[in-house]
């Protein structure tokens, strides 16, 4: 009998149960040892009866409190509730027919189990009605539990209706004729509600009226359906027809979308809150907000068990029944075995331990699967919750903590560190249930082989401090390398955004160098990991092989009588497989939880980060001011480096309607005054209140990626009406007429399509068509043309604008507005020195005043009549102000001669200091009402252009070359669009692209590595087959001597020795040479992504640039390495397992054959479907990234405005739609699971089969390697379409990296045949000949036949309308944009014909927006290192910086924060003035380079400029004309081409020229 050592007892004796049958309830000799087993009628009518209706009672309590805490949700009555109803009815009534046949003395057994079976059975059918209502109510359309327990009713019923249709068919007379029936009757009544418990009901009226147009189909599946994930099918066939694209994923489950998952993470925060005093809950879609002092301190572990705790509790214990129940396999391939040795037992046993194993293997493959599908959602939602989180953070962090985390540092949390941290709690019950095997396993081989298992044992206690010591290396190895990784990605990501300022200054070489040292020391640190890991994995890889090894030896040598026969030997193979799976996962745990660790430390540091205090900032309704400060004392808090900057004895008033104006030098604290009044500096003491909505207008303009329109109404409704009357207040209607789509053309990130004054403008009109009552504007008239600035103040901030009612603080330098406003309030060195109304503050003499004498002093004759005349006007009415006028009038009278206006001589050039700050009356009156309709003189571009991001330099194209391009194309939908979403490719992976990565590890390497796996495998399964054939002799020996067992033992030995060599060597092999490939994929993305032009940055948001550099990077360098290993050794093993399967039994071949041909089409079916979701899901991610790139650079203003619940809702909407990719990715490869498991299982069953069916011809130990071999192949076939389908997903990162790198670049950096010299350009002779030029190729020209010289040493100004084509020279000069046509000569080079770097590194620019990089001060000043200290303090002091740097303390090694966030905008423009000084070249563009900074630091500039770069010849791009009045000669632009070119005092004589009447536009005539 099979199995007789493990149940003899029940050969004994029967089983009894007295009292209830007059029958044994088990006889062993009718149920067992027979050909034609009988199990009679007691067993039928008490165990098999019993058990279905204990499941269902047992879990009813638990199912009832499950069901009560769903809401009320009627289900409808159907056809099917009807035919469930009926059919209970109808059991119901067999039921109760049998129990009064019972009574009335019709029992066949007994009394008592013949009347117990009917009367349970019609309380259980009750049970199941009331059950079934109960669902109804609640809105439950199909029952797991109901399922489960039709279906072992069904199961346990067929021996008794067997027993029943037996009897009619022989007529035996053993049933009576009303059992037959009743039992008949109730079986089939059965099998109707099993197969209705398999369909889905109607949903209910509430879930018809919320279903959406991609319902997910789980939703409308039946329980059975969700089971084995059948409704994941129509998506995977239709991924297999054609490629998927987004619309055809299902929607996420409502109870993980991230809005829900995000609302449970803040309750339960929030319900660690002590008391019940902090409101600030979460609410739907909206962002928690809490005061840095209150704040409840995050621990992640305890904030993730205490969300996730009662399912993750539910799915232990599923965990622990499938990983225990596999233990069934060892014992029934020992009973499977001792049948294949005893030929007196029946057959039928054979077969039945063959359906045994298959039935457990199939039911464990359900149980596995259902687990990580809900342990999967479990991690993508703790991932949800810690993305939203690090986003709602992002959203409070106070200035302090900012400092802190760079932009990087956070994506990286977001990107990296939630993803490690969600996956670790993927595997947290493992570290429960792997130990547990781990036990069980040893056990069960001490049951066989007694002490000699606890050999085994030893071994891995032995290895136990050597895996430490290698994980506290990995851990230690792993912290160092995520620092590493995150300074790379914030080094890069300030490349990324700044490039427009590398490519100008020709920095790309230096930045990269900084980038590659990066990359160097995280590739060593790599280095180290990939050995240790490789340590890690050899070791836990061969352990299961070493412990068989010591196992075995030790019990052949501890006595001559132990006897390894085929079934000890066997069984322990299987158990040792089973070993093998904890040993293999257990180093990934530790591996991860290593991670973990790092990242959960890293997370709770930023999550438990200092927040800004809501309550720095106070609404007062007993306050009459708008705004009031009193005692105010702020701080900008520094570090050890940095000094800690503060506004102190701030006082400050504002009412409702009045206008106050912020003025000071640039440094004294009016920018900061604002941030103090919107809360984003520290409050040290004092009181702030503000009394209403808040529209804040930043210096520094932030502007969405979404379209003009969008970015004025911004979430508003639109409202025509008010939205011409903002866009024309606002100078912005002649801009929107020549855009290609009006407003409705995209603006692109960053606004890099705008120019600065209309980025300015846009931001204002944000401003103004908000509702807000409280206006604060940071210097917003800076960037636009002193007209334009007239007519804005006129028609928005002055006392007759739109927002004449509300309370305005204006931060300006224009002192010509000044007279207009309430109040002035002059600040210096972080105080509020004096305040008052103009005139008072004049007539009191104070720093004011002498400011006002200091700014006439610095203008020309023209100007200062203008001046002196509208001062006149406003001090002649105070007496004692007339002092003022008449020192300031002396002072003009002895500075008149030096000051008139003469054309300068490029041997004495002469450039005007000053800017044009006010216009004369008649001028103004006239011109103001045509200015709303004219074009303004600061550039501007269509979302077609190609700019220069994040700088002044502005693309334009001809106002010619864009009505051309809207004419052409007239009819596009997508006209106005900028940003091109990213799109992801379609179809299987290029072997192009595998060819790629197999190049970059090194063809040579990559072939050794699979030949060493092979023989690695080949010497596994030999040992395997050597230990059947030698245990099966052993069957039938009687003593075991020395020379066979030390042979065995020798040969086994040598196995195990090849094996675990080979082993180490290919993991070492795949380590390197996939650290290579991904090093070298690195070097080249990063080479490729400098070299591309300006218009590729211009369409593609950095967030989609930096995925590559952070993300998919971050896949070659880690998951990639491990899925080429899985891969190689998976597939390995694969054909292996089934050569030796079908070696062993032949004809094992006629079922394998055709089931992996089933196989391998679900396999083709499966990898076309992952393929396309897993770039969909890569794809989804980027948009993610971007919309938090976006809020952190406008967060000050998106807080000003109060708009961060809205935003915080975008970015879940986002979060969403990439989790539509992951779901289904989840789902997917569960129903992947599900089919290849049960592949696997019925080849474990038909080598089994077939094993019982030629038991006379085949050994015992052939069946055990079969069967055992045959057990692996589950695990195998279902791992190895997985790591296909990883590796075809992970190759999809060397793809998009690859994209990046076949993208055409621009020209060569150095040319070395055509290399200029040294001193080259000695003189600054510049000559265009008939050049022109265009954006793209198939766009109209932009220049065109553009001839002229300038002279050496000549200042030469750049005028013309927008769209003319100034910018466009610019950019052409710097071969920013490359000629179609002509070329341009500097010293008699041709530049189109020398190296980038030749040209760009000898020529210099001073831009309007002055861009920093973290870092130093003196590696901003020079990051190529060709100065000296000297050299660097000698330009600071020239641009009048020194004085400020000497007082830091680290003086050059200053540090710069991201952005230069610590410098003013007018220090960072004085930084880059120090940058042109330095190069000493002799071409200079200016473009604007003054417009945002204040009047002494315009006059310290242009001074500076005359006194330094006279021999030089200067180019000026004039969006304010004043600015070239004093040039050589102005080159007047007109639709591409040279309208006009000479001096201005000439143009200025013709009243027809076009100079002349943008000269009188200006009010300069």
């Amino acid at each position: 009998m099979g199995g007789s050592e493990n149940i003899s007892y029940i050969s004994s004796e029967d089983i009894l149960l007295p009292g209830l049958c007059d029958e044994p309830l088990w006889s062993a000799s009718r149920a067992w040892h027979t050909e034609n087993p009988q199990f009679g009628r007691c067993l039928e009518r008490t165990v098999l009866l019993w058990a279905p209706c204990l499941v269902l009672w047992v879990s009813a309590p638990f199912y009832a409190l499950a069901l009560q805490r769903r809401p009320y949700d009627p289900v409808p009555w159907s056809a099917l509730a009807y035919t469930k109803v009926l059919v209970t009815a109808v059991v119901m009534a067999a039921a109760v027919t049998e129990g009064i046949w019972a009574v009335t003395g019709g029992y066949t057994t007994s009394l008592t189990a013949d009347f117990l079976a009917p009367l349970l059975l019609v309380a259980t059918y009750v049970l199941y009605l009331l059950m079934l209502m109960a669902e109804r109510r609640r809105g439950k359309r199909s029952s797991g539990v109901l399922w489960t327990y039709w279906l072992v009713t069904v199961v346990a019923g067929a021996l008794q209706f067997s027993t029943a249709v037996t009897a009619v068919i022989h007529q035996d007379g053993r049933l009576p004729l009303v059992l037959v029936v009743t039992v008949i009757v109730q079986y089939l009544g059965h099998v109707v509600l099993f197969i209705a418990s398999c369909v889905n009901d109607v949903p209910s009226r509430l879930q018809e009226l919320t279903k959406t147009q991609n319902q997910n189909p789980e939703i409308d599946a039946s329980f059975l359906n969700r089971l084995l994930f059948f409704y994941n099918l129509p998506l995977i066939w239709r991924g297999w027809r054609r490629p998927l694209v987004y619309e055809d994923l299902p929607d996420v489950l409502p109870r993980n979308s991230a809005e829900a998952v995000y609302r449970r993470w803040r309750s339960t925060l929030d319900s660690r809150k002590e008391g019940q005093h902090w409101e600030e809950f979460m609410v739907v879609g909206k962002a928690a907000t809490a005061t840095s002092q209150s704040k409840t301190k995050v621990s992640l572990v305890w904030q993730v068990w205490r969300q996730n705790q009662s399912t993750m509790l539910m799915l232990l214990l599923s965990c622990l029944f499938f990983e225990n129940i596999v233990f069934l396999n060892p014992v029934l391939v020992g009973w499977l075995i001792e049948f294949m040795g005893d030929e007196s037992e029946p057959w039928w046993h054979g077969y039945l331990y063959a359906v045994l194993l298959v039935a457990v293997c199939e039911i464990r493959s359900l149980f596995k699967n259902m687990y990580i599908k809900d342990m999967m959602t479990i991690t993508v939602r703790i991932r949800t919750a810690l993305m939203a989180a690090v986003y709602n953070k992002a959203i409070y962090l106070s200035s302090s903590s900012r400092r802190k985390f760079t932009v990087g540092e956070i994506v990286n949390l977001m990107a990296v560190d939630a993803q490690v941290i969600g996956d670790t709690f993927l595997e947290l019950n493992n570290f429960i249930s792997t130990p547990l095997v781990i036990l069980f396993t040893v056990s069960f081989i001490w049951a066989e082989l007694g002490p000699s298992a606890l050999a085994g044992l030893a071994v891995m206690m032995l290895l136990i401090p050597l895996n430490s010591r290698i994980l506290s290396h990995t851990k230690a190895l792993q912290a160092q390398a995520m620092k590493v990784t995150d300074s790379r990605v914030k080094a890069l990501s300030e490349i990324i955004n700044g490039i427009k300022v590398l490519k100008l200054y020709a920095w790309e070489t230096s930045f990269s160098e900084q980038v590659k040292s990066f990359r160097d020391e995280e590739v060593k640190l790599l280095k180290r990991l990939a050995m240790y890991r490789s340590l890690h994995v050899f070791f836990f890889n061969t352990t299961p092989f070493i412990v068989s090894l010591a196992t075995f030896a030790t019990y052949l040598l501890v006595s001559e009588e132990n006897q390894l026969d085929a079934k000890k030997a066997f069984v322990c193979i299987t158990l040792f497989d089973i070993f093998r799976m904890p040993i293999i996962v257990l180093p990934e745990l530790i591996s991860k939880c290593v991670h973990c660790a790092v990242s959960m430390r890293r997370m709770e540091r930023y999550l438990n980060a200092d927040e800004l205090d809501p309550l720095d900032v106070i609404s007062d309704p007993h306050q009459g001011s708008a705004v009031m400060v009193q005692g105010g004392c702020f701080s900008w808090e520094g570090d050890e480096e940095q000094a800690t900057w503060r506004l102190q004895d701030i006082e400050l008033k504002v009412h409702h309607g009045q206008l106050v104006a912020l003025v000071g030098m640039v440094g004294s604290g009016k920018s900061s005054i604002l941030s103090a009044l919107l809360g984003e500096m520290k409050k040290d003491a004092g009181k702030v209140v503000v009394n209403g909505c808040v529209a804040y207008v930043s210096q520094h303009p932030w502007l969405q990626n979404a379209t003009l329109r969008d970015n004025i109404t911004w979430g508003q409704a639109y409202d025509p009406r008010r939205y011409r009357q903002v866009v024309r207040a606002c100078a912005l209607q002649a801009d929107i007429d020549m855009l290609p789509a009006g407003d409705l053309t995209e603006i692109g990130e960053n606004g890099i399509n705008m120019s600065g004054g209309q980025k300015q403008r846009i931001s204002l009109a944000r401003a103004v068509y908000s509702s807000a009552n409280v206006f604060f504007l940071d210097d917003p008239l800076s960037a636009v043309d002193s007209h334009v600035g007239r007519h804005i103040f006129d028609h928005v901030l002055g006392p007759n604008g739109l927002l004449k009612d509300k309370a305005r603080v204006l931060v300006t330098h224009a002192v010509t507005f000044l007279p207009q406003v309430d109040e002035v309030v002059v600040v210096a060195e972080g105080r509020v020195t004096e305040r008052g109304t103009y005139a008072s503050l004049l007539a009191s003499e104070g720093s004011f005043a002498k400011f006002m004498v200091q700014h006439i002093k610095e203008l020309d004759e023209e100007e200062a009549d203008i001046e002196m005349e509208a001062l006149h006007d406003q001090l002649e009415s105070v007496d004692s102000n007339m002092k003022l006028y008449r020192q300031l009038s002396d002072t003009r009278q002895s500075l008149k001669s030096s000051l008139s206006y003469q054309p300068s001589s490029p041997s004495t050039p002469h450039l005007n200091s000053s800017r044009w700050s006010m216009v004369s009356k008649n001028s103004a009156s006239e011109g103001r009402p045509q200015l709303q309709y004219q074009l303004s003189t600061d550039s501007s571009v269509s979302g077609f252009m190609h700019s220069i991001r994040n700088g002044s330099i502005s693309s334009l194209h001809s106002h010619a070359a864009k009505s051309q391009e809207a004419k052409s194309l007239k009819g596009n939908d997508n006209i106005q669009k900028l940003v091109n979403n990213e799109v992801s490719e379609t179809g299987n992976v290029s072997f192009r692209v595998y060819f790629i990565y197999v190049r970059a590890m090194g063809v040579l390497f990559t072939t050794v590595s699979f030949v060493t796996l092979v023989l690695s495998q080949a010497s596994y399964a030999g040992s395997r087959v050597w230990l059947a054939e030698w245990s099966s002799e052993q069957t039938n020996v009687t003593d075991n001597t020395s020379a066979s067992r030390d042979t065995f033992l020798l040969v086994y030995g040598v196995f195990a020795l090849t094996q675990s060599i080979l082993l180490f060597l290919a993991i070492l092999i795949i380590a390197h040479c996939t650290l290579k490939a991904a090093n070298t994929l690195h070097s080249g993305l990063l080479k490729s992504v400098l070299h591309l032009p300006m218009s590729f940055f211009d369409t593609n948001p950095s967030g989609r640039i930096m995925n590559r550099f952070s993300k998919e990077i971050d896949k070659v360098d880690k998951k990639l390495p491990m899925v080429v290993r899985s891969c190689q050794t998976t597939l390995i093993q694969v054909v292996t397992t089934l050569g030796v399967i079908i070696a062993t039994t032949p004809v094992v071949a006629s079922m394998v054959v055709p089931i992996m041909l089933v196989y391998f089409v679900i396999q083709r079916v499966f990898v076309a479907t992952s393929r396309q979701i897993m770039r969909l899901e890569s794809v989804s991610k980027s948009p993610i990234y971007s919309h938090f790139s976006e809020t952190i650079a406008g967060v000050s203003v998106i807080r000003a405005f109060k708009r961060q619940d809205e935003f915080f809702s975008q970015s879940l909407q986002k979060m969403e739609n990439s989790q539509k990719s992951i779901y289904a990715c989840i789902t997917a490869n569960r129903w992947l699971s599900i089919h290849l498991e049960t592949i696997g299982n019925l080849i474990t069953f038909a080598a089994a089969l077939f094993g019982v069916a030629n038991r006379l011809t085949i050994s015992p130990g052939a069946v055990g390697l079969t069967v055992s071999y045959a057990l692996s192949i589950t695990m195998l076939l279902n791992w190895l379409v997985r790591v296909v389908s990883d590796l075809e997903a992970s190759i999809v990162s060397v793809e998009k990296i690859d994209e990046y790198m076949q993208l055409p670049q621009e020209a060569a950096w150095r040319v070395d045949r055509n290399t200029p010299p040294s001193a080259w350009p000695d003189q600054g002779t510049i000559k265009f000949q008939n050049y022109e030029t265009r954006y793209r190729p198939g766009l109209s020209l932009v220049l065109q036949d553009i001839t002229c010289s300038i002279r050496p040493a000549e200042k030469v100004g750049i005028v013309g309308r927008t769209g003319a084509g100034k910018s466009s020279l610019t950019m052409a000069l710097f071969r920013i944009i490359e000629a179609s046509g002509g070329g341009i000569d500097i010293d008699n080079i041709t530049i189109g014909g020398i190296g980038l770097h030749d040209l760009r590194s000898q020529i210099s620019i001073i831009p309007q927006d002055a861009v920093l990089f973290s870092g130093t001060l003196r590696m901003n000043l020079d990051p190529l290192n060709q100065h000296s200290d000297d050299e660097l303090w000698h330009a600071l002091e020239l641009a009048h910086l020194s004085a400020y740097i000497h007082k830091q303390v680290l003086g050059l090694q200053h540090p710069v924060d991201q952005g230069g966030s610590n410098f003013s905008a007018g220090q960072k423009q004085l930084l880059c003035l120090a940058r042109a000084l330095l190069r000493k070249s002799k071409v200079l563009v200016l473009d604007e380079a003054t417009a945002a900074v204040d009047l002494q630091t315009d006059d310290l500039i242009q001074a500076t400029i005359r006194s330094q770069f006279t021999e030089c010849t200067v180019i000026t791009i004039a969006h304010r004309l004043n600015t070239i009045m004093d040039s050589d000669r102005v080159m007047v632009l007109q639709s591409g081409r040279i309208a006009e070119y000479d001096a201005p005092s000439v143009l200025l004589k013709q009243p027809n020229s076009l100079f002349y009447s943008m000269a009188r536009e200006a009010g300069i005539v």
